[in-house]
């Protein structure tokens, strides 16, 4: 029984192939007999191809998630100093308005001696010493100043890291 089977199975495959050939075009709802007509290099081949085309979306669809997240950490990085910038002009403001503030009140009472003068004695002395404490507080102010620049930069570079030193710039030549 075995042997008529397969020889029934055998006859049975012939007669799809014989059927195939017959009526190409015809059997669309089923595609299997298009196939039977390809040969196995042939299939393999597409099978091969498939795979490379899969592995290469797979390949590109990982390029494309590491490029979006390439994008969304400088988007962080450009918000993180935008804040720190933001945060240290603040700072900056702030310490450049309490110097303006106090050059204001010195000329103030400047302004108050000088209406006060009993002679011009009076008035040249006031002028004088307003002067020297005007050319101290000035150096001070520039060197709190500078610092204040520094700080201001500083807190704005800090989200992108350390800073290139001269080394590193030669090295890159």
């Amino acid at each position: 029984m075995p042997a008529a089977s397969g020889a029934t199975a055998k006859s049975a495959a012939a007669s799809r192939s014989a059927t195939a050939q017959s009526s190409a075009g015809t059997d669309v709802a089923s595609p299997g007999w298009m196939l039977a007509m390809v040969p196995d290099a042939t299939v393999k081949q597409f099978e091969a191809s498939m795979t490379v085309a899969r592995q290469t979306v797979d390949d590109a669809l990982t390029m494309v998630d590491q490029w979006s997240d390439t994008g969304r950490l400088q988007i962080d990085q450009a918000l993180s100093v935008s804040t720190a910038a933001v945060d240290s002009l603040n700072t900056w403001n702030k310490a450049v308005i309490a110097i303006m503030e106090r050059h204001m009140s010195e000329t103030r009472e400047l302004l108050a001696t000088w209406t006060s003068a009993q002679d011009p004695q009076q008035f040249f002395e006031a002028n004088q010493d307003f002067m020297r404490a005007h050319v101290d507080s000035f150096a001070k102010d520039m060197t709190a100043w500078s610092q204040t620049a520094l700080q201001v930069v500083s807190a704005m570079m800090a989200p992108l890291g350390t800073p290139p030193t001269d080394g590193d710039h030669k090295r890159a030549r």
